[in-house]
């Protein structure tokens, strides 16, 4: 898992350095986000098919990040993500990391932007489900928002994320003989941040 992030992290280096407006000065950044889920669902799918079993749950995470600025004022960011899910039987948490590539439009106070990134994740056991064993899981994220050149070295962030999270399968005994279950969590979230430009 992580040559295939050092392998993405090298494939938004080149995409980043292709998408360019205007040049702007290039550089490190470190960041802090804050997260809230408008909408979040748990899918669990069963291999002896059965109905698709869908709960909704709520959702918030931080994430400290680093990452560099292209001249042409794009990013590419890597960045570590605790996820806290408040279920309704239990409280779980998600803690992994993600690689985003971000394409930043305009040199102006405020810049538009999208993006997409990748994830690798584990989510604690505590339902024993996996035999206490965290569970793994790989995510796809796009993000759409705006940042805030606010000096030379601050920059604001307010943005839209979809983000989700196919967990590895486990297995369960249903009363008649075990029953492996894929669990999918899809989250829509609204996150604010700030990072500081070297």
């Amino acid at each position: 898992m992580n040559k295939t992030l050092l392998g993405l992290f090298s494939l938004a280096s080149i995409l980043c350095s292709q998408t360019s407006l205007a040049d702007s000065d290039n550089g490190f950044f470190l960041g802090l986000g804050l997260d809230t889920s408008i909408q979040a669902e748990t899918s669990n799918v069963y291999d002896d098919d059965t109905e698709t079993k869908k709960n909704s749950f709520s959702s918030s995470s931080y994430a400290l990040s680093g990452g560099y600025r292209t001249k042409s004022n794009n990013r590419i960011k890597l960045s570590y993500v605790k996820i806290s899910a408040d279920h309704k039987t239990s409280d779980l948490t998600y803690s992994g990391y993600d690689l985003d590539w971000q394409f930043v439009y305009g040199q102006s106070l405020v810049q538009p932007y999208w993006g997409i990134g990748f994830g690798s994740y584990g989510k604690d056991d505590s339902a024993k489900f996996n035999d206490g064993e965290d569970l793994k899981g790989f995510s796809f994220q796009l993000m759409t928002g705006a940042k805030f050149d606010i000096n030379d070295h601050l920059e604001l962030n307010a943005s839209y994320h979809i983000r989700t999270i196919v967990w590895e399968a486990f297995e369960y005994y249903n009363g008649i003989s075990d029953v492996s279950v894929t669990s999918i969590d899809s989250i829509t979230s609204l996150q604010v941040g700030a990072s500081f430009k070297f």
